[in-house]
């Protein structure tokens, strides 16, 4: 059954914590096979004006939702019954609640010296000194990502002789009452099993790194409910980062004005996705999409430009976002004017991220419902354990 039934299987919970939503998933792992994903479902507030503190127990809330109903599916069929429970727990904490940076710090020494764990650890420290924006006393990941030796990046540096060494490093930060709030679902719904958890930062960038055909760099742009993630990637390591306050509901509102309903301009965005919008209806929805471009272009903008601040971008951009509104997205960032933004002076071109693209890491059962958000998440599980 699709390259099920091996002793070698790993049953692992993958949990995406979105800004407005949360996706639980049970994926079987098998070594050196596409793994699959078994059970799936995504729970989602209603696209409303909340406090952040409601938000955040809405989210919360959506955990257990979503969880207790793909667990209590997937131990009913018969893979939950002929593998039992997951034995691991690994969640994806998109923004706003979590934030990364990327630090660099390199020594030159007197003469050659030999690299040791000490003075990678050493540098690396001062890599991270350099980061002044992360709450330090609410670190989710800190790591080295890249070690240089006489500038050139190398897998194995201890024991090798250089006259510079260098490193690169990540890290993020959790929201402290958010990361209770997530602990505590989990907790609820999986018991005290072993879990893992990852900014959707690093999530997103090990994937595209990994697994998309892409020049090497690129901007990525990962749009939830309340946010927006930039990242601009060079030879796998952010240069820059950044979160926004806008997100699919925010641009709804705008869409719908104040006294139109979020919910009604995505369904008639999923109408034109759909091709089945036509008429009055359709040319109201197209008058105010136009009408809110401005002011969405000012806000893209002036973000993009502050990136500019420290060195210009690339011109591919890879897009995520909700996949009723991708369309128009990807048409606003290839249509308006980033051009003085990027390295080349042309406007971006623009890569959707969709699950096909991942196929080859993970697939769903059939009639199993994905989405990008737990496409990624599961693929970049699956890549982490076959790692270890």
């Amino acid at each position: 059954m699709l390259g099920l039934g091996s002793t070698r299987e790993k049953v692992v919970a993958v949990v995406d914590v979105g800004s407005g939503s949360a996706a639980v998933a049970i994926l079987v792992a098998h070594h050196g096979k596409t793994s699959m994903i078994v059970a799936a479902d995504r729970s989602i507030l209603p696209l409303e004006d909340r406090s952040k503190e409601q938000t955040m127990k809405g989210v919360a809330a959506m955990i257990q939702d979503a969880g207790t109903k793909v667990l209590k599916k997937y131990l009913k069929s018969e893979e939950g019954q002929r593998l039992g429970p997951p034995t691991i727990v690994y969640a994806s904490i998109r923004a706003p609640w979590t934030r990364s940076s990327a630090g660099y710090a390199s020594e030159v020494f007197p003469k050659d010296e030999t690299i040791t764990k000490e003075l990678i650890i050493k540098i690396a420290h001062a890599a991270f000194d350099q980061d002044h924006e992360l709450d330090k006393a609410n670190m989710l990941e800190t790591s080295v990502v890249r070690v240089e030796l006489n500038e050139y990046p190398t897998a194995h540096p201890i024991g090798r002789r250089a006259r510079r060494l260098s490193a690169i490093t990540f890290e993020s930060d959790f929201d402290p009452v958010m990361r209770k709030l997530v602990t505590d679902a989990l907790h609820g719904v999986f018991g005290a099993r072993e879990t893992i958890m990852h900014s959707g930062a690093r999530t997103y960038l090990s994937i595209v790194q990994e697994r998309m055909d892409h020049p090497e760099a690129y901007v990525i742009i990962d749009m939830v409910s309340e946010a927006t993630t930039c990242m601009a990637v060079r030879s796998g390591v952010i240069t820059h980062h950044a979160v926004l306050q806008e997100g699919v509901r925010t641009i709804l509102r705008r869409v719908a004005g104040s006294e139109g309903m979020p919910e009604e301009m995505l369904n008639l965005m999923r109408m034109v996705v759909a091709g089945s919008c036509s008429g009055e209806t359709c040319d109201k929805l197209n008058a105010a999409l136009t009408q809110i471009e401005p002011e969405l272009v000012r806000i893209f903008g002036e973000a993009i430009g502050a990136f500019v601040g420290k060195q210009r971008l690339p011109d591919t951009l890879i897009l995520a976002a909700h996949p009723d509104i991708t369309s128009w997205l990807a048409h606003l960032f290839s249509r308006i004017d980033f051009a003085q933004f990027t390295i080349t002076t042309r406007p971006f071109m623009v890569h959707v991220l969709k699950p096909e693209n991942l196929k080859e890491s993970v697939a769903p059962l059939p009639g199993v419902p994905i989405d990008m958000g737990i496409a990624v998440a599961c693929a970049f599980v699956n890549t982490e354990l076959r790692s270890s």
